[in-house]
């Protein structure tokens, strides 16, 4: 099974809120967005890259890309 489609998804981490910034493999921005630290819209987080991997394909990998910044990034390192 060839992997050809990637998502890459990196967030810039801080106490109250993420950025949010998805691309695919050739670099193209498909989304930017911003979520608060919270339960509720982790979840949008992740009903995004859902909606997303499906509209690319089965064999889509995603990547996540996230700085440790203290405490802030156990939330969406521990999801």
């Amino acid at each position: 099974m060839k992997h050809n489609i990637l998502l890459y998804i990196g967030i810039d981490v801080s106490k109250d809120k993420h950025d949010i910034c998805i691309k695919s493999n050739d670099g193209n921005v498909l989304k930017r967005f911003q979520i608060k630290n919270t339960n509720k819209d982790l979840n949008k987080l992740y009903t995004t890259v859902d909606k997303l991997k499906s509209n690319a394909g089965e064999n889509t990998d995603v990547f996540f890309g996230m700085e440790a910044t203290g405490v802030y990034c156990f939330p969406l390192y521990s999801a």
